[in-house]
């Protein structure tokens, strides 16, 4: 059951992730801290989630562990979208998800004592490998007029200046920084479905996420761009009136889809092993690579250059990540 629940759950996060690069590009969203803050505060609505499992109060440790998973997880989007915003998804996407993954199976074998057994590491490795392999050569451009899709090597130019050069070891740096926190905000949840009911765990963490929230809106920089009109917020740097009608809409359309992914992936964290669950990040990939094949026939809305050899790559990539599903399943 949990593996078809991620495998949705990738499905739906595979079109989120289309939707953020096109939120933090070209200024439609100016700062990565605004994202975050309403990425934060929408979870307030976590409180609909109620009535299916009702709200325990777990105790004052637990309650504390809680809002600091909230918490590490909005830090950790913080971090991410700074780095989306800066750099092209396709090559921040690819090594935040591999560094999750590793950065995860160790700590879930030192502090939550998942066994590494022989299959359990075969499984991990395919899917690691696939996930990489799907995604090292898949170049995602975004703007408010088509989305193009270029086969290029995401490896840094040597040739670069040494201002690009530092530039980009940063933006490397904060990458790798944002997977650590994305890891110990997996470990964190898992160890409260260990110790909590589903339900209850998941909206006492979404609280922390909203005090995080608010803790960003101390910063005068968000401050003053979050009380401006939200429809100016959400609309500007757009080219035309028609895409500052609809970005409002599709930023709330986002973060829903957004969310119900989130509850997904907890929902499978809460059932499965968390290295095995960050591991089939590479599903996602796959999904991103078929949905830009099926665009690619509408040639208004996307344009795509994908060599025969980079079809090959992939197919082998989706093959090795479907081997790794069937010996989970095994």
């Amino acid at each position: 059951m949990w593996l078809t629940i991620v495998i949705i759950a990738q499905f739906i996060n595979a079109i989120v992730f289309l939707c953020d690069k096109y939120l933090l590009g070209g200024g439609r969203i100016g700062k990565p801290a605004v994202y975050a803050f309403y990425v934060g505060i929408l979870g307030i609505f976590a409180l609909v989630l109620i009535p299916f499992g009702g709200l325990v109060f777990p105790g004052v440790n637990q309650l504390l562990i809680d809002l600091l998973a909230g918490a590490v997880y909005i830090l950790a989007c913080l971090i991410f979208y700074q780095t989306l915003k800066q750099n092209e998804a396709s090559r921040v996407v690819p090594v935040v998800g591999s560094f999750i993954a590793v950065f995860t199976l160790i700590l879930s074998a030192l502090f939550l004592g998942e066994q590494l057994t022989p299959k359990f590491i075969s499984a991990f490795s395919l899917l690691l490998v696939g996930s990489i392999l799907i995604s090292i050569r898949l170049n995602i451009r975004i703007n408010a007029e088509k989305v193009r899709i270029d086969a290029d090597n995401i490896s840094v130019n040597q040739r670069s200046n040494p201002r690009k050069s530092a530039s980009s070891q940063c933006n490397f740096l904060l990458t790798v920084l944002a997977s650590f926190i994305f890891s110990v905000f997996y470990i964190l949840t898992k160890y409260i479905y260990l110790h909590q009911p589903f339900i209850s765990g998941f909206i006492w963490s979404r609280f922390g996420g909203v005090i995080a929230a608010l803790i960003l809106l101390t910063l005068p920089a968000v401050h003053r761009t979050i009380f401006k009109s939200p429809i100016k917020i959400l609309s500007q740097g757009q080219p035309s009136l028609s895409w500052r009608k609809s970005t409002p809409v599709l930023f709330l359309s986002n973060q829903l889809m957004s969310g119900i992914n989130f509850i997904l992936i907890n929902w499978a964290v809460s059932l499965a092993s968390v290295a095995l669950v960050s591991a089939l990040q590479g599903v996602q990939y796959v999904f991103i690579f078929l949905i830009s094949l099926f665009l690619a026939r509408y040639p208004r809305v996307l344009t795509e250059e994908i060599s025969r050899s980079i079809i090959i790559q992939k197919i082998i990539a989706i093959l090795l990540i479907g081997i790794g599903i069937f010996l989970i399943n095994r």
